[in-house]
């Protein structure tokens, strides 16, 4: 991120899909009150029949975490505390920057992940996700909300509870990814 300046922030990255315009990133950083520092949006990002075929099931994954959120983190002049998402193709994005990423969990999901059919716990008690190894999950709780990481990154867990525990309750880390796409709609409607 291109910030050295560090105050008690955490970013909020989402990706909207418009059939008839495309792919659009939206990064909000919060405060720790939960009042707007920055708001990044990408522009619109389509991709050709070409693309899907050659990179098939990791397209996604590729788009979301390796080229709209890095473009996105690039621009902040603060670097967040955390980086929450509720996008899982997001959490690729972690291999480009130190910040602790974490996928909000879908509070109408059930509160126990492996009752989820897309989702079994493995012999670790690690949640496999129904997805490639890559996106194997850690869950646990920040607060009230439910939060996961990659198991590569399973220090994230850790390490973004010690970084958010004193704004524990202060910001709902569900919330603010509708304001994001509520942006991106009315940029999207004035262009």
């Amino acid at each position: 991120m291109s910030g050295s300046k560090s105050l008690p922030s955490i970013g909020f990255l989402t990706v909207c899909d418009h059939a008839e315009q495309g792919l659009f990133g939206g990064l909000l950083l919060l405060n720790a009150n939960g009042r707007p520092l920055e708001f990044h949006c990408s522009t619109p990002l389509r991709t050709n029949r070409a693309q899907e075929i050659l990179y098939g099931p990791t397209l996604r994954r590729y788009l979301f975490g390796e080229v709209l959120a890095p473009a996105l983190l690039g621009k902040l002049k603060v670097e967040p505390l955390l980086l929450c998402t509720d996008q899982r193709d997001v959490l690729a994005s972690r291999e480009s920057h130190a910040t602790p990423t974490l996928l909000v969990a879908d509070p109408a999901a059930p509160s126990n992940p492996a009752d989820s059919p897309a989702m079994a716990p493995n012999s670790t008690g690690t949640v496999v996700v129904d997805a490639p190894a890559e996106t194997e999950l850690i869950f646990f709780r920040l607060g009230k909300n439910r939060v996961a990481v990659e198991s590569a990154w399973a220090g994230d867990q850790d390490e973004s509870q010690r970084r958010w525990q004193p704004y524990l309750g202060r910001i709902d880390l569900a919330e603010p990814f509708t304001r994001i796409r509520d942006a991106i709609d009315e940029a999207r409607k004035a262009a």
